[in-house]
């Protein structure tokens, strides 16, 4: 719920997205985005099981606690900087919920199905409005943390239209996340991000924390979302875990 000394934050709502499906959205992201080509013989390796999370793979993130997505839409902030929102969301099937893996603020993506260590800086671009998982200083919508947008530096309406097809700038450096491993030595690069255990999310300038609670649920226009912040302390609230999603590794692709 709302905290009792807060009124529910205000909203802009932008002009809806393509109901595309998970599968062929993720394709055409990084497609659009890659020289690299899947191998015409990825068919002898398509049982083999992918269990790391791997540059341009697209994932879901679901909160370890209430497992709500990590979610955005073309649906802005009403108050604060006004820029994307980003919340949790309940359903596991929305594809506004996809976040395509990329390297850190100015450096180079890495080839495709390439592992994502522990302790590696990483981006989260969000499939359908190409903007990236970010913090600033700018208060929360509820309580003190602070506020976590989808940003790019936009050429364009704004509106969430210009999709993944290279019409958004890049953003900055507030974009950037460490990948910090669930259980001792977290930062260690000796690790891998694997499927399905439990990360947390650093912000690579503030040190702040990817968070999520039932306690700050949002009402109209997006009833029942929970608000996504960043948080100076680490804790449960701020695990997560990789869900659906669509994964690569050196196997299925030429090199």
């Amino acid at each position: 719920m709302v905290t009792p000394r807060q009124s529910p934050p205000r909203w802009r709502r932008g002009s809806a997205t393509h109901a595309l499906c998970l599968a062929a959205l993720a394709a055409v992201v990084v497609g659009a985005a890659l020289p690299t080509s899947v191998s015409a013989d990825s068919s002898h390796h398509e049982d083999e099981p992918i269990n790391t999370v791997s540059y341009h793979s697209a994932i879901k993130l679901a909160h370890d606690i209430t497992g709500f997505r990590l979610h955005s839409h073309a649906v802005a902030y009403g108050s604060g900087s006004r820029q994307q929102s980003v919340t949790g969301m309940e359903s596991g099937s929305d594809v506004n919920s996809v976040w395509v893996v990329r390297a850190g603020h100015d450096a180079a993506d890495p080839a495709v199905g390439t592992p994502v260590s522990c302790g590696e800086t990483i981006r989260l671009m969000h499939v359908n409005t190409a903007k990236h998982l970010h913090t600033h200083q700018q208060q929360a919508p509820m309580g003190l943390d602070w506020e976590v947008s989808a940003f790019a530096l936009g050429r364009g309406t704004g509106d969430g239209d210009e999709g993944p097809n290279g019409r958004w700038a890049e953003g900055d450096h507030g974009d950037d996340w460490v990948v910090v491993c669930e259980g001792k030595a977290g930062e260690d690069s000796s690790r891998r991000w694997l499927r399905g255990e439990g990360v947390f999310l650093k912000h690579a300038v503030s040190g702040r924390w990817l968070t999520t609670s039932a306690r700050h649920t949002f009402g109209e226009p997006v009833a029942g979302q929970q608000m996504v912040a960043a948080t100076k302390k680490k804790g449960p609230d701020g695990l997560w875990r990789t869900a659906e999603g669509v994964y690569f590794s050196p196997a299925h692709v030429n090199t």
